[in-house]
């Protein structure tokens, strides 16, 4: 490294003479990787009217010349002035240089990629008449540890101790050390050199920034565009206070500068929200704005906007989810050299949480006997019966399971649907928007398949809530059933709109219904998990928590044994059973479909004002399986499969008739048939004792195939009586 000592012919002020001064430091090493400057993290001293204003002087002639850029407060201790440095780069490293735009490299990354450092050196030079040099007035460290200085009456350089009021230490007030910066390679090679100049002042020249405290109440999480405003109110007694200026001497001083918002950096300082500065964007947590004609107390000076994104980011780069987010103000040419930054603090809100989803229909919910609010179970079925109705159309309101109460016209009415009550936690945030569309809260809710159906299994098969592998942990509107996700049958779908839940009228869905009785107790039922899926907001914000019951499919026609099936054992030319006499047909209310007629003494369809619920449910067919009969007469109790040899079964088409196959038609026209047709009984004409046949039925109607093992009393032998 090379120096040239030189004479200035004027001083550093006009009217001022000669200052003698160090040439400047020509770097031995060529520059590499496109480095172009050392700059200041924080161009908010700076002054001059240079090309790239945040960047170190060139020379220290220029830096002599020239407004200083740092201040130093007398008694303020030591400043780092590493911590105000970066590196000014091109980002075509590796190849020829042509780019011109100068990006931003921290010390850290330097050191880290190129194994970089700076060195700082004092730059001896007298100004104007003084003998002593400026440099005097402070002592600095190799790694760029400044502290202001006093000269003693021994010509010594002495530390001013920090808080000191002592008048000695007033005498460096004015002084102007500069100071030499040079980028150095792990083997002192110089890459870069540029030049600080200080001024050591009375008062602090960055005071504390201003920050207005905006966390209470918190911001609400919503999904518009929210805005946080502080007023000359907030501000004037923090100016007063901090800054010891005047509101006029303020507003006179200072100008906003747009389109920037700084964070603290944690060392004293501020930094730009910039992407170049290695956040998620620019202005990423919102920006902060002026208002024009703020200038009254009680109008908005500032304002933080932000829309949902830019919150989000806040949230995830701050755990406890709130910041002070900074403007800047510049000081108007002739003003100070130094920035003031106003801040507001803001607090955003943990989602809100519902307490209750409304009342629950007492006479709905189940098990019965359990307390209302902790019943988990609906009973969905198909229409009641009606002239208007078609059983087939298996849709059920989900709503009609809760109401609530509102206010018309100065009545309250009851309506059907979820009402949700804020939480105690949520409520000082958001009770008084709750639910209120105006103020970006409007709650919506749907129901949905949970995706805890998925892999449940039912009747030997599972529940799926997508027959794609990659959806199963979603919620969602229709629900399978089958033994392979991918083959599985729709089985029911939910109308997100109309919060009604449609049963499927295909083969598999018929299946599914049939499984089991409905007064059958669990885990004989078939059921599927609802999920009351709640938002808010136009961005349609999850409402926690959510809430999950249990819609149960209620069989629509249930097969029971009848008291009056009976055979006579040892009976000439066999023992009959009339149709009729079989079984019982009664619907998901407990309401017969077929009855005996005793005046006519015939069996016929059920009617029901005026509604005929045999031809309602569609009943057309009836399978004996007498194939697959069973009987207890080896062991009672015990049902084993028949011996054909030694019990004969026949269904005849009437007592004494002939013999016919399954189905049997019963359809409405010819339900007549239930007091025709019999099942034939004969046994080996042995004596025997009582004992019970099972039959296995099939009744085929509008939603399928409802199956029942029906019981048969035979009695035994007159003789053995």
């Amino acid at each position: 490294i090379a120096a040239l000592e030189a004479t200035l012919v004027n001083g550093e002020k006009e009217g001022e003479e000669k200052s003698t001064v160090t040439s400047d430091y020509a770097a031995i090493m060529p520059m590499i990787q496109g480095f172009k400057a050392i700059a200041y993290t924080d161009d908010s001293k700076i002054v001059t009217k240079n090309t790239c204003k945040p960047e170190l002087y060139k020379t220290a002639k220029e830096a002599i010349e020239n407004v200083y850029t740092v201040p130093a407060q007398y008694n303020g201790g030591s400043i780092e002035l590493a911590d105000l440095l970066c590196i000014h780069h091109v980002e075509n490293f590796g190849e020829k240089i042509t780019a011109t735009t100068h990006k931003s490299m921290s010390l850290a990354e330097a050191a880290q990629l190129y194994n970089l450092t700076l060195k700082f050196e004092a730059v001896h030079y007298i100004s104007g008449d003084n003998d002593t040099e400026e440099n005097a007035y402070s002592q600095l460290e190799e790694d760029g540890t400044f502290t202001p200085c006093y000269v003693n009456d021994k010509e010594e350089s002495v530390v001013i101790p920090e808080g000191s009021t002592e008048k000695i230490g007033r005498s460096a007030i004015g002084r102007r050390p500069a100071v030499l910066v040079k980028l150095v390679d792990a083997t002192n090679n110089v890459v870069l050199a540029g030049y600080i100049k200080l001024e050591i002042t009375e008062k602090a020249a960055t005071p504390d920034a201003i920050v207005i405290d905006k966390s209470t109440p918190q911001l609400p999480y919503l999904c518009g565009e929210q805005t946080v405003s502080i007023t000359w109110k907030d501000m004037s007694g923090k100016i007063l206070e901090e800054l010891g200026m005047t509101k006029e001497e303020f507003t006179k001083g200072y100008t906003f500068v747009k389109d920037e918002t700084y964070v603290a950096d944690g060392k004293g300082g501020f930094i730009q929200v910039t992407a170049a500065n290695k956040f998620a964007a620019d202005n990423t947590y919102g920006v902060v704005t002026e208002t024009p004609d703020g200038n009254t107390s009680t109008n908005a000076i500032l304002n933080w906007t932000s829309n949902k994104t830019q919150r989000d980011q806040l949230i995830k780069d701050y755990k406890d989810r709130a910041l002070t987010l900074y403007g800047k103000y510049k000081p108007v040419a002739g003003g100070t050299t130094y920035a003031i930054y106003v801040g507001i603090k803001i607090s955003i809100a943990e989602l809100p949480t519902t307490a209750s989803y409304g009342n629950k229909r007492d006479a709905f919910w189940y098990p019965a006997e359990t307390a209302l609010a902790d019943r988990d179970t609906v009973r969905t079925n198909v229409p009641a019966p009606d002239a208007a109705n078609n059983v087939a159309n298996y849709v059920k309101n989900l709503d009609d399971y809760f109401y609530h109460y509102v206010t018309e016209a100065g009545k309250e009415v009851e309506k059907s649907g979820i009402e949700f009550i804020v939480s105690e936690a949520s409520k000082p945030v958001y009770g008084e928007i709750w639910n209120n569309k105006d103020k970006g809260m409007e709650i919506k809710y749907s129901y949905l398949f949970s995706a805890k159906n998925d892999g449940l299994t039912i009747g030997g098969k599972k529940l799926f809530v997508s027959t794609v592998e990659a959806d199963k942990s979603k919620s969602s509107t229709k629900l399978y059933w089958g033994e392979k996700r991918a083959t599985a049958s729709l089985i029911a779908t939910l109308d997100k709109t109309a919060k009604t839940i449609t049963y499927a009228n295909n083969d598999e869905a018929k299946v599914f219904l049939n499984l089991f009785g409905h007064n059958e107790n669990k885990p004989n039922q078939q059921f599927a998990i609802i999920e009351v899926s709640a938002v808010y907001g136009d961005c349609e914000i999850e409402l926690a928590p959510a809430y999950n019951f249990n819609a149960r499919f209620l069989r629509p026609l249930d097969i029971e044994s009848n008291d009056k099936a009976k055979f006579l054992d040892a009976e000439a030319n066999g023992s009959s059973v009339l149709l009729g006499n079989l079984f019982k047909a009664n619907d998901w209310r407990d309401k017969p479909v077929i009855v005996y007629n005793d005046k006519d003494k015939v069996y016929e369809a059920a009617k029901e004002n005026n509604v005929n619920l045999y031809e309602y449910y569609g009943i057309s067919a009836i399978t004996l399986d007498i194939d697959n009969a069973t009987c207890d007469v080896n062991v009672i109790g015990e049902q084993k499969p028949i011996n054909k040899d030694v019990i004969k079964l026949t269904i005849l088409d009437k007592v004494g008739g002939t013999a016919i196959s399954n189905p049997i038609d019963i359809k409405t026209t010819n339900i007549s048939k239930l007091n025709s047709v019999v099942l034939n009984y004969k046994n080996n004409m042995g004596n025997t004792k009582d004992f019970t046949i099972m039959v296995p039925v099939k009744v085929t109607y509008t939603w399928g195939t409802v199956s029942a093992k029906v019981a048969i009393a035979v009695d035994g032998t007159i003789a053995n009586r």
